[in-house]
């Protein structure tokens, strides 16, 4: 009889990890994809709101790179590997990469955008 792991102090058997595991890894890539979209923006971003947006954007992608190491730690927890590559994150994040020219008024429509998807997860 082949023996499961177990996460019992976390309370948690093999297959229910394997599941959060995998939830973790969607959030993971969605807010990889969503940091460098708004490193993107921050160096991006032009007009007569530039200041503020230039701000917010640092304070947002600041913010989200914090999310992103808590949320691989605890992937590393329950023993796994978080998913680690440009390319897991593109493949598999839901929220997609913008271009670097948009206006402001539609940078901040993709990051709501973004914060909904983030919600939904």
């Amino acid at each position: 009889m082949s023996q499961k792991k177990s996460f019992r102090a976390l309370g948690f058997e093999s297959e229910e990890t394997t599941k959060i595991v995998e939830k973790l890894d969607l959030l993971l890539c969605n807010l990889q994809v969503h940091y460098q979209k708004l490193r993107n923006f921050h160096w991006n971003v032009v007009g007569p709101d530039f200041f503020d947006l230039h701000d917010i954007f640092e304070q947002e992608y600041n913010f989200v790179k914090e999310e992103i190491d808590q949320i691989a730690e605890r992937i590393r927890v329950f023993g796994k590997h978080p998913k680690s590559n440009l390319q897991e994150y593109l493949d598999l994040s839901e929220i997609k990469e913008a271009s670097f020219d948009l206006n402001s008024t539609e940078m901040v429509k993709e990051i709501i955008a973004d914060f909904e998807t983030l919600l939904s997860l």
